[in-house]
């Protein structure tokens, strides 16, 4: 089973792929952020399932749904499927290759998705 995604949902990410250098300097895997579209999908594959790894995690996939706190539950979804990206828990990508999922986790404020 999957789950569509909706791309306004996932905002672009700053940091470049292969650049080594996350947020406030913190190094980061050369493999990190991933592509959008590879991103996208295994967030979809994760909400579909309703857990990362055993995490459960909640995201409302209606796009005209924006409160607070169901951003910020999207942001939580999306750092945790990033931190265990290659299917393993906790390997993947750090928070730092992604501050805007760190500010929108912390403010439900959404960053541009396109």
């Amino acid at each position: 089973t999957n789950t569509t995604i909706d791309p306004s949902l996932v905002p672009i990410f700053s940091i470049k792929t292969g650049s080594k250098v996350g947020a406030n300097n913190v190094a980061i895997p050369a493999t990190c952020p991933p592509s959008r579209a590879d991103f996208i999908a295994k967030l979809a594959t994760n909400v579909a399932a309703g857990n990362v790894l055993g995490t459960p995690i909640t995201f409302n996939t209606n796009a005209s749904v924006r409160d607070t706190k169901t951003q910020q539950n999207r942001a939580t979804a999306m750092i945790i499927t990033l931190q265990s990206f290659t299917g393993k828990k906790g390997v993947g990508c750090p928070a730092a290759a992604t501050p805007e999922l760190s500010t929108q986790q912390k403010t439900g404020v959404e960053s541009a998705s396109s």
